[in-house]
């Protein structure tokens, strides 16, 4: 299934080539942002759009956001479309995760 092939892409893929990755300021401010957003249940869509608006309305380039999400979610700088990505990992363990960033 779809959520078995996304989850051996992280266990194989994403895992073992995860470096830590240190957010601005700025980055860490819009980060909580989007760990608040993800307290409540959200579509793939509705994710994926929340996150170019929260860059959007900081001024910052959603280029330089969604590196930084990915940076903190995979260690890498660039992943698949970001909205369901977030809800194959699952909204509560991403908010947990971007959590501890913010």
């Amino acid at each position: 299934s779809l959520i078995d092939g996304a989850m051996a892409f992280c266990r194989e893929v994403l895992a073992p080539a995860r470096e830590p990755f240190v957010p601005t300021a700025d980055e860490k401010a819009l980060i909580a942002k989007l760990a608040e957003y993800l307290k409540e249940p959200h579509s793939a869509e509705e994710i994926q759009t929340q996150v170019f608006s929260i860059a959007k309305e900081s001024g910052m380039d959603p280029k330089q956001y969604f590196r930084a999400l990915y940076g903190v979610l995979s260690g890498q700088e660039r992943g698949p479309r970001l909205g369901p990505f977030i809800k194959i990992l699952g909204e509560s363990t991403v908010r947990a995760v971007l959590e501890k960033v913010g």
